[in-house]
């Protein structure tokens, strides 16, 4: 986690205190406590279940969203079918973090950024994609891709040649992050699962697609979808 998502992180807590706003300033500070505290645990296993790493990632953006307000638009599309599935941890946020620093941060006019997952044969296929200038356009933003370079090396190791990471530009603009790995399933996660309800059984849709415009922290369940049938009763 880059050292300035931490200290953004602190300085859109004091704007929360300097407004009043008091719970969200004591929620936005129970998040960042659950990130640090993921990321400094030394006997995380190699692999965790999609949702949980979902569930990691949403309180990122938990943190963004308040920072940028309105500006970010977050959109999950995720079948359902591979929530279960096994991913390294803590290896979908440093991707939406770059996404957010060298698109929304560099340029004014992006903001949009989409996390995708779906199965493809036996591989499962997880995507960062935003619609910032794309590489062809120099970022501002400095930085040396250790982000990018971190999560190279931990596939590497992970799964050898039985992956992909690719970054390439959208039609229209913007750039995609996929990665392809080897789909595999967390059993307990997948036992505990067929006993809850489908992500989509609300919306009658086959996978996840929550697109979460906002100017402030709200509750975020540990899986974006239930997030999704919270945004589908607001807007009936």
């Amino acid at each position: 986690m880059n050292p300035h998502f931490l200290f953004n992180a602190l300085n859109a807590v004091a704007g929360l205190v300097r407004r009043r706003e008091h719970d969200g300033a004591v929620d936005m500070l129970a998040r960042l406590s659950e990130l640090l505290r993921t990321t400094l645990d030394r006997d995380m296993p190699a692999e965790v279940s999609l949702a949980d790493e979902l569930g990691f990632l949403g309180r990122f953006v938990d943190i963004e969203l308040v920072r940028f307000g309105d500006r970010l638009r977050v959109t999950w599309d995720i079948d359902p079918d591979v929530r279960t599935a096994l991913v390294p941890p803590l290896i979908l946020q440093p991707l939406v973090e770059n996404a957010i620093k060298h698109g929304l941060e560099a340029h004014s006019t992006a903001g949009r950024i989409t996390i995708a997952g779906r199965r493809d044969g036996d591989m499962l296929r997880l995507a960062i994609r935003d619609d910032g200038p794309g590489r062809t356009m120099p970022s501002p933003r400095r930085g040396a891709g250790l982000g990018l370079a971190n999560v190279r090396s931990r596939l590497a190791q992970l799964y050898g040649e039985r992956h992909s990471f690719e970054i390439s530009d959208r039609d229209g603009g913007g750039t995609e992050v996929a990665i392809l790995l080897p789909f595999a399933v967390d059993v307990a996660a997948e036992r505990q699962s067929s006993l809850a309800e489908p992500i989509g059984a609300v919306s009658g849709q086959p996978s996840v697609v929550a697109d979460l415009p906002t100017g402030g922290l709200r509750h975020r369940p540990d899986m974006p979808g239930d997030q999704s049938r919270q945004a589908d009763r607001a807007s009936s």
